[in-house]
């Protein structure tokens, strides 16, 4: 694999995305943080001048661009959500027009129990999520928390069946499963250090199993983009 200096470099043009179409509340901050350790540029949420990510997705589909025109230096994607007292954006249910701009991309499904999310979503922010969500919409409490159940249930449904039998396509248990099934899935580009997986910032609900094997650590020369054969190791990308 290319040495430290490619690693580290911003991602090429035409560098597969990562993207993790589970809900926000199910380890996307987890899997940014993997994906960040693993040497591979990217973005959870917002981009480092705090510009909502799905803000500006919604604004490139409506000039006609790719949903991440402007983010070619970065090749993950977590948490495409956003949440205001008027308008509720749920990046995840966009999966198909990502697939359709991003044929050759991955899809990460990121799931956990409906219950244990529902409460996690509920609390997160102090209840601000929640109350956001309330205002919005217009229902009560007890109403945005079946729409959430409803959203869920069809939402994985819909991602498995759409992806079915597709190669680029992973879903993940937070609970369960552990970070060989996400290096396994990008392997043929990208290299994982699945020793960097941890869940943080967790809400209510189980614990993932503890692992079953021992797992060593990679070398920085061994994490980020996988080389191509006969390609030339590269420089940073400027912009």
């Amino acid at each position: 694999m290319k040495g430290v200096q490619r690693i580290e470099a911003m991602a090429g043009e035409d560098d597969p995305k990562i993207f993790v179409i589970g809900l926000n509340r199910c380890a996307t901050t987890s899997l940014h943080t993997l994906f960040e350790k693993s040497f591979i540029p990217s973005l959870h949420w917002r981009d480092a001048n705090g510009q909502n990510l799905m803000k500006a997705f919604m604004v490139n589909i409506a000039l006609g661009l790719k949903p991440f025109h402007g983010f070619d230096g970065f090749v993950a994607f977590s948490d495409l959500s956003f949440i205001g007292s008027d308008l509720v954006l749920e990046g995840a249910r966009f999966f198909r027009d990502l697939h359709r701009h991003y044929p050759d991309a991955y899809f990460i499904l990121n799931t956990r129990p409906v219950d244990t999310w529902i409460a996690s979503r509920s609390h997160h922010a102090n209840g601000t999520f929640l109350s956001k969500s309330m205002q919005a919409s217009g229902h009560s409490h007890d109403e945005v928390q079946g729409l959430w159940r409803e959203m869920a249930l069809a939402h994985e449904a819909e991602v498995k069946d759409y992806f079915k039998d597709n190669p680029r396509f992973l879903h993940f248990d937070i609970v369960n499963d552990d970070a060989q099934k996400i290096a396994d899935l990008v392997q043929e580009d990208y290299a994982i250090d699945v020793t960097k997986w941890k869940l943080s910032n967790q809400g209510p609900g189980p614990r993932p199993a503890a692992a079953t094997k021992t797992l060593t650590p990679a070398r920085p020369a061994e994490v980020g983009r996988v080389p191509k054969p006969n390609s030339a190791p590269q420089g940073p990308q400027h912009h």
